[in-house]
Protein backbone atom coordinates (compact mmCIF):
# COMPACT_ATOMS: atom_id res chain seq x y z
CA UNK A 1 0.00 0.00 0.00
CA UNK A 2 3.31 2.07 0.01
CA UNK A 3 2.34 3.09 -3.50
CA UNK A 4 -1.36 4.32 -2.75
CA UNK A 5 0.13 6.14 0.17
CA UNK A 6 2.99 7.96 -2.39
CA UNK A 7 0.00 8.53 -4.84
CA UNK A 8 -2.21 9.94 -2.29
CA UNK A 9 0.54 12.51 -0.67
CA UNK A 10 1.58 13.51 -4.35
CA UNK A 11 -2.06 14.48 -4.96
CA UNK A 12 -2.37 16.42 -1.92
CA UNK A 13 1.53 18.73 -2.75
CA UNK A 14 -0.01 19.13 -6.47
CA UNK A 15 -3.92 18.29 -7.29
CA UNK A 16 -3.56 18.37 -10.79
CA UNK A 17 -0.83 15.58 -10.24
CA UNK A 18 -1.91 12.19 -12.33
CA UNK A 19 -0.79 8.87 -10.76
CA UNK A 20 -0.41 5.75 -11.33
CA UNK A 21 -0.31 2.86 -8.32
CA UNK A 22 1.27 -0.25 -8.37
CA UNK A 23 -0.79 -3.19 -6.61
CA UNK A 24 -0.74 -6.62 -6.04
CA UNK A 25 -4.03 -7.28 -4.77
CA UNK A 26 -7.52 -5.96 -5.08
CA UNK A 27 -9.56 -4.91 -7.62
CA UNK A 28 -9.77 -1.50 -10.19
CA UNK A 29 -12.37 0.02 -8.77
CA UNK A 30 -11.14 -0.36 -5.70
CA UNK A 31 -8.64 2.31 -5.67
CA UNK A 32 -10.23 4.77 -8.40
CA UNK A 33 -11.28 7.43 -6.40
CA UNK A 34 -7.74 7.42 -4.83
CA UNK A 35 -5.27 7.28 -8.06
CA UNK A 36 -5.61 7.69 -11.96
CA UNK A 37 -4.60 4.46 -12.94
CA UNK A 38 -3.44 1.10 -11.33
CA UNK A 39 -0.94 -1.43 -12.91
CA UNK A 40 -0.71 -5.15 -11.44
CA UNK A 41 2.99 -6.49 -12.35
CA UNK A 42 1.71 -9.69 -11.96
CA UNK A 43 -1.08 -9.51 -14.66
CA UNK A 44 1.44 -7.41 -17.00
CA UNK A 45 3.96 -10.57 -16.47
CA UNK A 46 1.41 -13.15 -17.32
CA UNK A 47 0.26 -11.71 -20.51
CA UNK A 48 3.90 -11.74 -21.75
CA UNK A 49 4.43 -15.42 -20.89
CA UNK A 50 1.21 -16.02 -22.67
CA UNK A 51 2.71 -13.94 -25.51
CA UNK A 52 6.12 -15.46 -25.31
CA UNK A 53 4.40 -19.11 -25.57
CA UNK A 54 2.64 -18.14 -28.12
CA UNK A 55 5.06 -17.13 -30.00
CA UNK A 56 7.29 -20.06 -29.60
CA UNK A 57 4.65 -22.26 -30.42
CA UNK A 58 3.87 -20.82 -33.66
CA UNK A 59 0.53 -19.24 -32.28
CA UNK A 60 -0.21 -16.23 -34.44
CA UNK A 61 -1.74 -14.64 -31.65
CA UNK A 62 -0.53 -11.82 -29.38
CA UNK A 63 -2.19 -9.51 -26.99
CA UNK A 64 -1.47 -6.15 -26.89
CA UNK A 65 -2.78 -4.83 -24.20
CA UNK A 66 -6.03 -4.98 -22.39
CA UNK A 67 -7.52 -1.42 -22.58
CA UNK A 68 -10.52 -2.61 -19.81
CA UNK A 69 -11.15 -5.70 -18.05
CA UNK A 70 -13.93 -6.03 -21.31
CA UNK A 71 -11.84 -4.75 -24.16
CA UNK A 72 -8.21 -6.11 -25.56
CA UNK A 73 -6.29 -5.24 -28.36
CA UNK A 74 -4.92 -8.29 -29.84
CA UNK A 75 -2.61 -8.61 -32.86
CA UNK A 76 -3.20 -12.02 -35.00
CA UNK A 77 -2.09 -13.72 -38.12
CA UNK A 78 -3.78 -14.98 -40.45
CA UNK A 79 -3.47 -18.57 -41.00
CA UNK A 80 -3.42 -20.39 -44.52
CA UNK A 81 -6.62 -22.62 -44.15
CA UNK A 82 -8.50 -20.41 -41.79
CA UNK A 83 -11.95 -19.55 -42.60
CA UNK A 84 -11.47 -16.23 -43.08
CA UNK A 85 -8.71 -16.42 -45.33
CA UNK A 86 -9.10 -14.78 -48.89
CA UNK A 87 -12.10 -13.23 -48.05
CA UNK A 88 -12.84 -10.07 -47.72
CA UNK A 89 -14.43 -8.04 -44.67
CA UNK A 90 -17.93 -7.75 -45.66
CA UNK A 91 -18.02 -11.56 -46.26
CA UNK A 92 -16.62 -12.79 -42.92
CA UNK A 93 -19.21 -13.10 -39.76
CA UNK A 94 -17.11 -11.48 -37.08
CA UNK A 95 -18.84 -11.69 -33.67
CA UNK A 96 -20.39 -8.89 -32.24
CA UNK A 97 -17.15 -7.27 -29.95
CA UNK A 98 -15.09 -7.81 -32.22
CA UNK A 99 -13.87 -5.37 -34.84
CA UNK A 100 -10.22 -5.57 -37.55
CA UNK A 101 -8.10 -1.80 -36.14
CA UNK A 102 -6.04 -1.99 -38.73
CA UNK A 103 -3.51 -4.15 -41.06
CA UNK A 104 -0.47 -4.57 -38.86
CA UNK A 105 2.37 -3.60 -41.44
CA UNK A 106 0.79 -0.81 -42.84
CA UNK A 107 -1.57 0.46 -40.26
CA UNK A 108 -4.13 0.83 -43.38
CA UNK A 109 -7.63 0.88 -41.93
CA UNK A 110 -10.58 -2.07 -42.80
CA UNK A 111 -13.06 -1.28 -45.27
CA UNK A 112 -15.47 -3.98 -46.42
CA UNK A 113 -14.13 -4.66 -49.01
CA UNK A 114 -10.01 -5.10 -47.26
CA UNK A 115 -9.48 -8.74 -48.26
CA UNK A 116 -7.91 -11.03 -44.83
CA UNK A 117 -4.72 -12.01 -46.35
CA UNK A 118 -2.89 -15.60 -45.22
CA UNK A 119 0.43 -14.49 -43.52
CA UNK A 120 -0.66 -10.91 -42.80
CA UNK A 121 -1.08 -9.63 -39.66
CA UNK A 122 -4.01 -7.50 -37.88
CA UNK A 123 -4.57 -5.43 -34.95
CA UNK A 124 -8.01 -6.26 -33.54
CA UNK A 125 -10.16 -5.00 -30.48
CA UNK A 126 -12.25 -7.94 -29.36
CA UNK A 127 -13.92 -8.17 -26.05
CA UNK A 128 -12.72 -11.45 -23.95
CA UNK A 129 -15.72 -13.76 -24.33
CA UNK A 130 -15.26 -13.67 -28.44
CA UNK A 131 -11.71 -14.22 -28.49
CA UNK A 132 -12.27 -17.56 -29.25
CA UNK A 133 -14.03 -17.67 -31.57
CA UNK A 134 -12.17 -14.40 -33.25
CA UNK A 135 -9.08 -16.97 -32.77
CA UNK A 136 -10.91 -19.64 -35.39
CA UNK A 137 -11.84 -17.35 -37.89
CA UNK A 138 -8.90 -15.85 -38.52
CA UNK A 139 -6.25 -19.21 -37.34
CA UNK A 140 -8.49 -22.09 -38.20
Amino acid sequence: MTNVGICMTAQRIAADIKTVARIDHGEHEEFEQIVDAVVYPEELAAHTAANDIIDVSGGGVRTIEEVTDRLELIEIEVAERAPAAGKSLDAVSFPQGAVIVAEQHTGAFPGPEMILEPGIQYILAVQPDVTDEVVRLLRG
